[in-house]
């Protein structure tokens, strides 16, 4: 995740702050993880690499804060209901495109308000499709958060073990339910919201 608050491009890309501009601010957050969708059984789950994680049962309403063993540490309410993978809406396809040295092809998606006609952000897809052979390969998804027009930043999706098919149950039992407790700052919390660097993905 990039946030950008002032800066500007310089001429290796890279955003920076001039010094003239005391309030720019230009940060970046990483964070490497599996995820699970299951859209058969309406949930899904995040795990990061210290085993902790995230698992979310819409059919129960909940999402579930655990600790690398599955138990419990505190739930919010889930926002919505479950968004399957991938991509709709208004898609073009750009053109064919490398993602890490990985020939695949380019698409992008705007989310734009319908009364406003104002593009929100935009998202950079390359994927590698796979034919008549299995299904088609996400690489990366590049979300260019640009709200009225003004640039705050970027967050990227690296999908490096992307598997199809149903994900092990196991991934989203948990356990204390009965003693689990709401969390105190709910607000805003949604998994399916969560933009994360992944090593792998699993969906059904």
């Amino acid at each position: 995740v990039a946030i950008n608050q002032g800066g500007e491009p310089g001429a290796n890309g890279a955003i920076c702050c001039d010094y003239t501009s005391p309030g720019c601010k230009v940060q970046t957050i990483h964070m490497a993880g599996r995820q699970y969708y299951d859209q058969a059984n309406n949930r899904t789950a995040f795990f990061g690499t210290n085993g902790a994680g995230v698992v979310t049962l819409y059919n129960e309403g909940k999402e579930y804060s655990v600790d690398p063993n599955g138990a419990c540490q505190s739930y919010c309410p889930t926002e919505g209901g479950f968004e399957a993978f991938g991509f709709g809406g208004n898609v073009t396809h750009e053109a064919p495109s490398t993602y890490n040295g990985k020939a695949c092809e380019e698409y992008t998606v705007p989310t734009i308000i319908p009364v406003l006609n104002v593009t929100m952000q935009t998202d950079m897809w390359y994927v590698v499709l796979n034919g008549t052979t299995g299904p088609d390969t996400p690489l990366a998804d590049i979300t260019y958060l640009t709200p009225f027009g003004e640039n705050l930043g970027t967050t990227t999706s690296i999908y490096g073990d992307y598997v199809v098919g149903t994900p092990d149950a196991t991934k989203f039992v948990v356990t204390g339910k009965a003693q689990c407790k709401q969390a105190k700052n709910c607000n805003g919390s949604s998994s399916s919201k969560q933009h994360e660097e992944e090593e792998g993905v699993d969906a059904a």
